[in-house]
């Protein structure tokens, strides 16, 4: 369960941190949510939301591999038997 929480909170942390990077600065002011910070903040806050997000994505990975363990059984045996993927 709690493998399942960080993958939530990571995709929602990520897709916040996609809005403060990539949207322009007008949609952040009209929105509500620019908190009277410069455009250059907001990529940064932006930025750093992304990295965390990624993170606990990461972190909540077993979550990915437990429900679909053969798919990854079958490309770590691969992996292992020739040193490299194929």
């Amino acid at each position: 369960m709690a493998k399942t929480l960080n993958m939530i909170i990571g995709i929602i942390v990520l897709l916040i941190g996609a809005f403060y990077t990539f949207f322009p600065h007008s949609i952040h002011i009209s929105s509500g949510l620019d908190f009277g910070l410069t455009h250059g903040v907001h990529i940064v806050i932006g930025v750093v939301m992304l990295v965390i997000g990624g993170f606990l994505i990461w972190k909540g990975r077993k979550w990915f591999i437990e429900l679909y363990p053969i798919w990854f059984k079958e490309r770590l045996l691969i992996f292992n038997r020739t040193g490299r993927i194929t």
